[in-house]
């Protein structure tokens, strides 16, 4: 058996099919655009799945893939397992072949025999088969035609060969190949399933023959062969290793990860946390270029799990900093992730962004989760652990992965119960829990009216029910009926106030929760009681200011589709009284010409002053009419269209609006920008906001005018000029500076004391940068071997200090502790490693007195080294 690099397995296969009459297609991507089922392509046959449902017709009989694969949420989630086992992955690649008619149960096996002991050479004897207990005509196939051992071949249940798409539909017995990784790993290979490490599944092979229908089980008229082998586990096989983190995918990668956090030097480090972040490295970045973005919802949602749990592992082998965007982009240039490469710069943000955000979240939830911990030793209830996820984000999965560490068990089961009642509102001990039955008494009228007299029918302080409300007390008021639009579709919710006989309560938000409207405020005068009739009365600005910018937005949707492409998809969207935001899925490249043409159309629009109008519809009409709408939401059965003048515009929306698209006013684009690879944000605002912007942006240009001594056409290249000259006399600075410091580093190097064999140098600068300050450090390093070195400059108005240690002196010094001792009576930042770190310190130069500090640190390193 020769070794084979991942690649030549790959392309071994498609090559060994494609001579077999195989129409060789490319694999989907991750995100499936025909099942909105599935969070991500989670096998190879999903691209087919309409050909295997007889919706489409079959363009090719036989067909072999590569596909990218993410199994992190849903059905089929490995997330736990990945980085503990040798073979579970968030990303991995399935290799496939189908037919839809062309051939069927003895050719798909002879065709996966010969390839794995003719084209990659691998021993029959080392594999192994299982087969479905009621399919004996695969069980004759293995054993008369193929002749393997009977040893090597069991029958096992429904349960693991008999494949279903769903409770009905296409279906069918499978066929799984094992190899044996040897007798040094345990398992056994028996009906008990016990495979373990041992015995590895390497091919699994489907045959739908059956459709079940609701009343009966019918034979297909075309039977279907669907089959999946993981690259990364064949590579595992043809490369010697029986661990698939071993493979040449991962190892070179790995290599790159040790090396960037922490450098050449020898470092124990745990094993499965390196693993764990070089595959959710992997996945994380291929999720966000295909325009994923990072948030508690769905897709996004798993994506935030994978980086979040990327983070823990970085925090357990002691990575402070933030690290994912540094790896992404030496994983980019240094391994074969070409297609990645032109949205470098987006994904290292959005990986960027999230880290420094959870940072936030994880260092006050660590502190808790230690809390409850040092008092739990053995077991952290179900209710610690809801805290956990309610208050500091943690989802159940992370506060396991960390407890494990502890060896402290989490009480899942109890944790579930926490979040039913979350969801649900049953009165029940002074606590409630939604319950639809109990609470369903509102109704939202607010399209129509803006104020209307209503009654108070439940008042919750503290996720408990009150009788009252007193004044200054914040709390929820549920009302019967209430013209405050709730927080949905993108667009925040209302403000404004009820007024009563004794009372004024301040309407903050307003939510629905399960078809409950809750609105949240504060008692501004007297107080409220159960029973109350209170008045409606939004605030009229904000509502219309909202409405403006949400009808806004529909107009976006549709120009952009105009200009840019009829497939743009909406991908997010936020409206509140001042601005909006619209996010969408465009590979395209953007210029000021096209912005100009997207802001020019849309006044258009606007000023055309086109009737806005609303409908109810059976969601089941939607999808034979021209309406937009985001196919991963769910919709009641009964569904709210919006319409834009006779044929602009028709979108599903809960929202408000204006009645005509004159109210609007005006539209300006604020931004439109790359946030993600392939995705793009547009914000603007309207009416009043867009014109204050404009009188804003006017005022700057009169000002620039009159400081150049220019006219209009004249600004730009006074401008191009001045940037030019500027930047002309940046490069003559510099090279100064540099210059003097090439004069003054025969003055530095003599200021070096040797104390007990370690060279010590400590030094204001009074010209240079922090960067040329690091240009010392390393010709400093290569004159002494055995050396301390700290630096101090004032760099506009800031003192900064490096720090750095040569590699001899570790077990003696540390660069971050000395920097914290640095700082220990003057304040000031600083991080790093133990062989370099950086600090500084905001602050005037009279302020601090600088030769007390050179001195102070001196008499301590002195002490230090004698």
């Amino acid at each position: 058996m020769k070794f084979l690099y991942s690649y030549e397995i790959q392309f071994l296969f498609l090559d060994y099919f494609k001579k077999n009459k195989h129409k060789i297609i490319e694999g989907s991507s991750i995100v499936s655009s025909n099942d909105n089922s599935l969070l991500f392509t989670n096998s190879g046959m999903v691209q087919f799945k309409d050909f295997f449902l007889g919706n489409k017709n079959i363009v090719y009989e036989n067909i072999a893939t590569s596909q990218s694969c993410i199994r992190a949420g849903g059905k089929h989630n490995d997330l736990s397992n990945v980085g503990y086992t040798s073979r579970h992955h968030t990303l991995f690649q399935m290799l496939g072949n189908f037919s839809f008619g062309g051939y069927f149960k003895n050719e798909a096996i002879f065709y996966a025999w010969f390839f794995l002991t003719h084209i990659l050479f691998i021993f029959k004897d080392k594999l192994f088969i299982t087969v479905y207990e009621k399919d004996f005509e695969s069980e004759c196939i293995w054993l008369k035609s193929i002749k393997i051992n009977k040893n090597n071949l069991i029958k096992l249940g429904k349960k693991d060969n008999f494949w279903m798409m769903g409770n009905y539909g296409p279906c069918g017995p499978c066929t799984e190949i094992f190899y044996d990784h040897g007798p040094l790993l345990k398992g056994e290979f028996n009906t008990n399933e016990n495979f373990c490490d041992r015995y590895i599944e390497i091919w699994n092979l489907v045959f739908m023959e059956f459709n079940v229908c609701k009343t009966e089980i019918l034979n297909l008229l075309k039977p279907c062969i669907d089959t999946g082998m993981g690259l990364e586990r064949i590579s595992a096989v043809m490369q010697g290793v029986n661990d698939n983190y071993d493979i040449d995918i991962f190892k070179s990668l790995k290599n790159l990860i040790i090396k960037t956090l922490f450098g050449e030097k020898l470092f124990i480090y745990d094993i499965h946390s390196i693993n764990v972040i070089s595959d959710h490295l992997r996945s994380s970045s291929l999720i966000i270029f295909n325009g994923i973005l990072p948030s508690n919802d769905g897709r996004s949602y798993v994506l935030r799990k994978i980086i979040r749990r990327a983070i823990i592992h970085g925090k357990k082998i002691n990575v402070s900093d933030e690290f994912l965007y540094k790896l992404f982009k030496v994983m980019v240039n240094n391994v074969d992730y070409d297609y990645l490469l032109k949205s470098v710069n987006d994904i290292g943000k959005v990986l960027f962004e999230e880290e420094v955000k959870f940072n936030e979240t994880l260092n006050q939830g660590l502190k808790k989760l230690n809390e409850i911990i040092s008092f739990n030793n053995k077991k952290i209830c179900g209710k610690d652990a809801f805290i956990l996820y309610d208050t500091y984000g943690f989802p159940i999965d992370l506060t396991i992965e960390i407890s494990r560490e502890y060896d402290v068990e989490v009480d899942v089961d109890d944790f579930y119960k926490y979040m039913f009642l979350q969801k649900n509102i049953n009165v029940e001990s002074n606590k409630f829990c939604f319950n639809n039955s109990f609470f369903k008494i509102s109704n939202f009228i607010g399209y129509n009216f803006l104020n209307y007299i209503s009654k108070v029918k439940k008042i919750i302080i503290d996720n408990k029910l009150v009788n009252m409300l007193q004044y200054n007390n914040k709390g929820i008021l549920i009302l019967d009926n209430s013209t405050f639009y709730y927080e949905s579709g993108g667009q925040i919710g209302d403000k404004g106030f009820f007024l009563g006989n004794n009372f004024v309560f301040f309407v903050e938000n307003v939510k629905n929760i399960n078809g409950i409207y809750m609105h949240f405020g504060i008692v501004m005068f007297g107080f409220i009681k159960i029973g109350d009739f209170v008045k409606n009365c939004v605030d009229y600005f904000f509502r219309r200011s909202s409405s403006s910018n949400h009808s806004a937005t529909h107009i976006v949707n549709y120009v952009l589709r105009k200009v840019l492409s009829k497939n743009i998809k909406q991908v997010g969207s936020y409206i509140n009284n001042h601005k909006l935001r619209f996010d969408f899925l465009y590979n395209g490249k953007l210029s000021n010409y096209v912005n100009d043409s997207i802001e020019n159309i849309i006044n258009q629009y606007i000023l055309s002053n086109l009737f806005i109008k609303y409908d109810l519809i059976d969601f089941v009409e939607v999808k034979n009419k021209d309406i937009i709408y985001l196919s991963d939401d769910n919709y009641d059965s009964k569904v709210r269209v919006v319409y834009i003048g006779n044929a602009l515009s028709s979108e599903l929306c809960a929202g408000t609006h204006v009645k005509f698209t004159g109210d609007i006013g005006s539209f300006k684009i604020l931004s439109l920008i790359n946030i993600a690879a392939g995705v793009k944000r547009l914000e603007a605002v309207t009416g009043l906001d867009s014109l204050i912007i404009c009188q804003k942006k006017f005022n700057i240009i009169e000002s620039i005018k009159l400081l150049l001594k220019c006219e209009d056409n004249l600004l730009n290249s006074r401008i191009d000029d001045l940037i030019i000259k500027n930047s002309d006399l940046n490069k003559k600075m510099l090279q100064l500076k540099k210059n003097i410091l090439l004069n003054i580093e025969d003055s530095i190097f003599k200021s070096v004391i040797f104390l007990s064999n370690t060279c010590l140098l400590i030094k204001q600068l009074f010209v240079g940068t922090i960067n040329l300050l690091k240009d010392i450090v390393l010709k400093y390093k290569k004159y002494y071997f055995n050396g301390i070195i700290i630096l101090i400059i004032f760099e506009s108005d800031t003192l900064n200090i490096i720090i750095s240690i040569t590699n001899n002196l570790e077990f003696i010094f540390n660069s971050v502790l000395l920097i914290k001792y640095f700082f220990m009576k003057i304040g000031g930042f600083g991080g790093g490693n133990k062989f370099n770190a950086l600090g500084g310190i905001k602050s005037n130069k009279n302020v601090i007195d600088i030769n007390y500090i050179l001195k102070n640190n001196f008499e301590f390193l002195k002490r230090c080294v004698i």
